[in-house]
C-alpha cells in the first residue's frame, strides 16, 4: 500500500503551535489508531524540535542562502541527507501515513531557490508516496496584524506597521497565491488542502476537530477520551495596546526591565484616562444627532444650501490607532519630563557638593573672577 505523507505548512498565526503541541502530545494515540482501523498517523519524534519539524525546512533555506528569521539554525547536515533520512523513516513506519508540520514551509513561495531545492529532493520519491499538503489561511487583514505582533514579540527590529508590511514582511503574508504556488506546482491543486482559519476554530477544540477531520480521524465519538488536549494559553499574542510601545523601546535598546516598567505606566495611564473620560454616549450617537440636524436644516429655505454643503462632512471619530498613538506620545513626553527633572535635580546636588568640597579645600575662586 502506498504511504501518505502529510505536510502541514502553516500559515503563520493560524493555530500552528497549538496543533503541533496537540500532535506531539498525542503521538502514541495517533499511532494506535493504525492498528484499530488503518487510520493511524505517525508524527515522527526524531525529526521534531519543540513539537515541530522546522529543521527540514531550515536545512533547505540554509542551502538556498536565506539568512532572515532562521532563529540561529546552524546545523550543517545537508538538506538532501536530512530528507532522505525522513523518507527512510516513512518506509519503515508501521502507520499508513506520516505527518510533519512547520509553518516555516510556507516561506517556500518567497524563496525560489529554496523551492527548486525542495523540488529536486522530492522528485525521486514523488511517485513512491502520496503527498498531501495542508494549509490554513486567515483573513489577510487579521493575518498581517497578527504577524506584525509576532515580529515585535520576537524582538525583531521592525519599523511601523505600514513599513513592516511593505518593506520587511515576505510577500507570502499577503499574497496567498504565491504562498501556495510551489506546493500546487509540485503536487497538483487536488493534493493541496486549504482550510479557512476563523475565530470559531479557537473555541471548544474546533481547530483540533477540523485538523483531524482532514486526516480522516474523528475527534469525537469513541476517540473523544483518547486525546490529551493542551491548554488555550499557547503562543499568546502580545497585548495590542502595548505593541508599539514595546517595539519602540526594543528598537532603542533599553536595558532589560525598563520596557516592562514603561508598559506598567502606560497601562495605568490608559486605565486612568478611560475612567476620567468615560462618556454616557457613543460617538455614533454624535454622528446620528448631527445627521438629524442636517435633515432639519434642509427643511428651511434659508439653511438648506448650508445643510447640502455640510451633508457629507459629518463628525468623524478618531480611529483607535490614533488614540493609542496620542496616549503613547503623552506617556513618552511625561517620561522625558520626569527624566529631565531628575537630571536637573542630580546636577544641582552635584554642583552643591562640588561647591562644598572647593570651599573646604580653599580652591574656590571668588565670583568676581
Amino acid at each position: 500500500m502506498t504511504k501518505t505523507i502529510y505536510i502541514h505548512i502553516g500559515h503563520y498565526k493560524t493555530g500552528t503551535t497549538a496543533l503541533q503541541v496537540f500532535m506531539n502530545s498525542n503521538r502514541q494515540a495517533l499511532r494506535d489508531l493504525g492498528t484499530l482501523w488503518n487510520k493511524g498517523v505517525d508524527y515522527p519524534e526524531q525529526f521534531c524540535d519543540l513539537a515541530k519539524h522546522s529543521k527540514l525546512a531550515f536545512s533547505i533555506y540554509r542551502e538556498a542562502g536565506v539568512s532572515s528569521l532562521m532563529y540561529g539554525f546552524q546545523n550543517d547536515v545537508p538538506a538532501q541527507t536530512r530528507w532522505n533520512n525522513f523518507f527512510d523513516y516513512v518506509r519503515q513506519s508501521k502507520c499508513p501515513s506520516v505527518l510533519i508540520s512547520s509553518e516555516e514551509f510556507m516561506r517556500m513561495g518567497a524563496n525560489p531557490a529554496a523551492t527548486q531545492l525542495l523540488k529536486d529532493i522530492i522528485a525521486p520519491v514523488k511517485n513512491e508516496f502520496t503527498f498531501k499538503i495542508i494549509a490554513y489561511l486567515r483573513r489577510p487583514d487579521a493575518h498581517l496584524r497578527s504577524w506584525y505582533n509576532q515580529l515585535v514579540k520576537l524582538r525583531q527590529p521592525v519599523p511601523d506597521f505600514n513599513s513592516t508590511v511593505c518593506d520587511v514582511m515576505e510577500p507570502i503574508h499577503y499574497d496567498y497565491s504565491l504562498a501556495l504556488k510551489p506546493w500546487i506546482e509540485m503536487f497538483g491543486s487536488k493534493s493541496v488542502i486549504v482550510r479557512p482559519y476563523t475565530e470559531a476554530l479557537r473555541e471548544n477544540h474546533e481547530l483540533f476537530r477540523d485538523f483531524l477531520g482532514v486526516l480522516g480521524i474523528p475527534f469525537d465519538g469513541k476517540n473523544a477520551k483518547r486525546w490529551n488536549v493542551p491548554g488555550d494559553r499557547i503562543n499568546l499574542r502580545m497585548e495590542d495596546r502595548f505593541l508599539e510601545l514595546t517595539r519602540i523601546t526594543q528598537n532603542m535598546g533599553m536595558k532589560a526591565g525598563r520596557p516592562k516598567q514603561l508598559q506598567e505606566r502606560f497601562a495605568k495611564l490608559l486605565d486612568d484616562h478611560q475612567l476620567e473620560n468615560r462618556s454616557s454616549q457613543s460617538f455614533d450617537h454624535v454622528v446620528e444627532t448631527s445627521q438629524r440636524a442636517m435633515e432639519t436644516l434642509k427643511a428651511s429655505q434659508n439653511t438648506a444650501p448650508l445643510a447640502a454643503l455640510f451633508a457629507d462632512h459629518l463628525p468623524i471619530a478618531d480611529a483607535p490607532d490614533r488614540a493609542e498613538m496620542l496616549n503613547l506620545i503623552q506617556l513618552l513626553l511625561q517620561e522625558n519630563a520626569t527624566l529631565r527633572n531628575r537630571l536637573n535635580k542630580h546636577t544641582q546636588e552635584v554642583n552643591t557638593r562640588l561647591d562644598t568640597i572647593e570651599n573646604q579645600l580653599g580652591t574656590k575662586k571668588p565670583d568676581s573672577q
